[in-house]
């Protein structure tokens, strides 16, 4: 027993065996492996909090990246437009080209005829129904004279712009027309479908301060 060799146990240099002091070399020894791991495990999961941080803001900045690159393709579109243009543009927006505005917003005469056809369908179903039902409701009565009304009006504006090019379809009297007596039977419409006079006389207030706008 006297020939084996003693070890020499070292004072121990790292703090964390100095803060649990050393009896036999092999419990401090467990201790620091499981402390070392513990730290390991939490600088990872620092990492990958910091790595998923990064990837948000790369993911962010893409996106922004993506924004600024379609922000410069349409400044780049504007840009590329001729002075021509841009000043034919300019007038037909401040109502400068009367011309102009008549070749851009004017619909072809088979689709004013089109417009002009299509109010004969509500007013047509009007008299079929009330024909089959020779008792209908008041608010039949009231759908049925609100469109008689408008129709003749909104026929004549489209007509005309058929029939006449080089009328403006906007600064028309005819337009004006039309809109006027859509408003004026407006509340006629608003009462039979809501089945509430106080609803329609609303409507009715509102459309003679329309009306007073369009002329």
């Amino acid at each position: 027993i006297n020939n084996v060799p003693t070890a020499v146990v070292m004072a121990p240099t790292d703090p964390l065996l100095k803060q649990h002091g050393s009896d036999d070399g092999f419990g401090n020894s467990n201790k620091l492996e499981d402390e070392e791991a513990q730290r390991q495990s939490r600088a990872w999961s620092l990492d990958s909090g910091a790595s998923l941080k990064r990837a948000n803001s790369w993911s962010s900045q893409a996106t922004v990246r993506d924004r600024v690159m379609s922000l410069d393709s349409m400044l780049a579109l504007i840009e590329a437009a001729s002075p021509s243009e841009m000043a034919h543009e300019a007038a037909i927006y401040e109502g400068g080209d009367l011309q102009s505005r008549r070749h851009t917003v004017r619909m072809t005469p088979s689709e004013e005829y089109a417009n002009a056809a299509s109010m004969l369908a509500p007013f047509f179903t009007c008299l079929l129904y009330i024909s089959r039902h020779p008792w209908p409701s008041a608010n039949v009565w009231l759908v049925f004279i609100g469109q008689a009304v408008h129709m003749p009006f909104s026929m004549l504006y489209h007509i005309q712009c058929a029939r006449q090019p080089d009328v403006d379809p906007v600064d028309n009297v005819w337009r004006v027309l039309d809109q006027t007596f859509i408003l004026i039977v407006s509340p006629l419409w608003a009462t039979s479908l809501s089945g509430a006079l106080w609803y329609g006389l609303v409507v009715g207030v509102l459309s003679c301060i329309y009306i007073t706008w369009l002329w």
